[in-house]
């Protein structure tokens, strides 16, 4: 890693702003590549409250600490803190999906609101705190792309790295599951495992990204990138090879266009990057564009006359 960083900035690039682009191009590679999976189960939405439910885990990891004589912001405590926060939301997701009378929406309503809500009691119950200094734990709320380093992204490559190598490791699986649950079941699938093991991978991006660009906008790596992949192709391995390729692309170009406009944060021009990818592949994709559509039918109408 030391090695890349150095390379880059022998082409000219600030430290920091190698630093930055480095670590959200991976990120938008690996939220790409495990928001396909998500999308093809037909679960994108998750990514929100699962992004939300790290907000408590943040909040007692930190009270932890300061209970503990510190100063309540070491990086892999609150991180491992949002990690068991969120996989504790995807637990009570799951077991509610056995409740017939509550539909997804009701569920995600649900997790969503009582975790942030929860996470947000703890926050100010931490800033009650004689030692509690919450001013460096805020930035998992928005984001702050521009304040990491390279220990951030070594973070962010680990946690991406396992998430890739789960969705690896299980693909097949998880194409059963996403496409057909019944043939899963009867084939002796644990599918009650597999959704796990696909809530997890998601999670260890939502994790890896809090940082950059906070849980709030985490859901826009996760959903947007997939969504435009699948107007190019109807593959689902071609879908994931464009969507990590489309992350990471979207991240690096709102990375880029912050160090021209140094005012405006890396974050949300993250996801206006990605907007303008999703923009792009919706009127011109050849599988699904509106425009690519449009032109075919005209010529087989042409072609009939």
């Amino acid at each position: 890693m030391t090695a890349l960083l150095a390379t880059l900035a022998e082409f000219g690039f600030a430290h920091n702003t190698v630093v930055v682009m480095v670590g959200v191009t991976i990120l938008g590679a690996a939220a790409g590549f495990a928001g396909t999976a998500m999308q093809l189960r037909g679960r994108s939405l998750l990514s929100d409250p699962l992004g939300h439910a790290t907000l408590p885990g943040i909040a007692l990891a930190f009270m932890w600490q300061v209970r503990n004589g510190g100063e309540g912001r070491d990086l892999p405590t609150l991180l491992f803190g949002a990690l068991l926060a969120s996989l504790a939301a995807a637990g009570t997701m799951l077991a509610l999906g056995r409740i017939r009378r509550l539909d997804d929406d009701g569920r995600l309503a649900l997790i969503l609101t009582c975790f942030y809500g929860g996470g947000v009691a703890l926050m100010a119950m931490a800033q009650q705190l004689p030692a509690g200094r919450l001013s460096g734990v805020n930035v998992f709320v928005t984001g702050k792309a521009a304040q990491l380093v390279q220990d951030d992204i070594v973070m962010i490559a680990v946690l991406g790295g396992l998430s890739a190598a789960l969705l690896v490791a299980f693909w097949k699986e998880f194409m059963v599951l996403c496409f057909d649950v019944t043939l899963a079941r009867s084939s002796g699938l644990p599918t009650a495992r597999l959704d796990f093991l696909l809530l997890l991978s998601t999670i260890l991006v939502i994790v890896a990204g809090l940082r950059a660009v906070g849980l709030i906008l985490i859901m826009a790596l996760l959903i947007i990138p997939p969504a435009a992949a699948r107007f190019w192709t109807t593959r689902p391995v071609s879908t994931a090879a464009l969507a990590t390729v489309f992350g990471a692309l979207a991240a690096v170009s709102g990375a880029a266009l912050s160090t021209l406009a140094p005012r405006l944060p890396t974050g949300p021009l993250i996801v206006l990057s990605s907007s303008f990818v999703f923009a792009v592949s919706l009127l011109f994709g050849t599988a699904r564009g509106t425009v690519t559509t449009w032109l075919r039918q005209r010529h087989l109408r042409e072609a009939r006359r």
